[in-house]
């Protein structure tokens, strides 16, 4: 809730009406998630959180890198939404399909920031061999590195950070750490 209060009063305070697209990368996401329900509660204290402070703010959630169960999952538990939350909902696995509709909702400033595994490997060419292949991925893995001690590198961050834990304060919370 802090952080999305720090978005519109402090980010787009000059922007009363404005709204925002919401990304949720299920990359990994395993059928076994179902048996844990510590991370069931935090989704739906998170979606009911989101709909009962937030609603017209949402513009479009869209869940991407979704297995192929999930939607099974959604047919089963959709009935349960209000018709205008569904609207906002795509779900899309990884492919062309999913990059057409990333690039529809966001800025390309935004595009440019996703990480690469938000996107559909490239196809055409040559095929790789298996050196070529191994090189590449311990190329990604270096990028998506983080070196110690930069978790609040950039100015945003500090100031989100600072703002979330006044916050927490004023309420006589203590922040949960790792």
């Amino acid at each position: 809730v802090y952080v999305n209060e720090y978005l519109w009063k402090i980010l787009e305070g000059e922007k009363p009406l404005g709204t925002m697209t919401s990304i949720i990368d299920l990359t990994g996401l395993q059928l076994s998630v179902l048996r844990k329900r510590d991370l069931i509660l935090f989704a739906k204290l998170t979606v009911s959180t989101m709909d009962n402070h937030f609603p017209q703010r949402a513009h479009k959630t869209l869940v991407i890198n979704a297995p192929k169960w999930f939607n099974t999952l959604y047919k089963l538990v959709s009935p349960l939404m209000r018709e205008s939350t569904k609207a906002k909902i795509e779900i899309h696995s990884r492919g062309k399909k999913q990059d057409e509709v990333l690039k529809k909702y966001l800025s390309q400033e935004a595009c440019d920031s996703l990480p690469k595994t938000f996107w559909a490997k490239k196809k055409g060419g040559r095929k790789k061999d298996r050196k070529e292949r191994e090189g590449e991925e311990e190329a990604e893995e270096k990028e998506e590195e983080e070196p110690a001690g930069s978790s609040f590198d950039t100015k945003l961050e500090q100031e989100l950070r600072s703002y979330v834990v006044a916050h927490i304060k004023d309420a006589g919370k203590k922040m949960a750490t790792a």
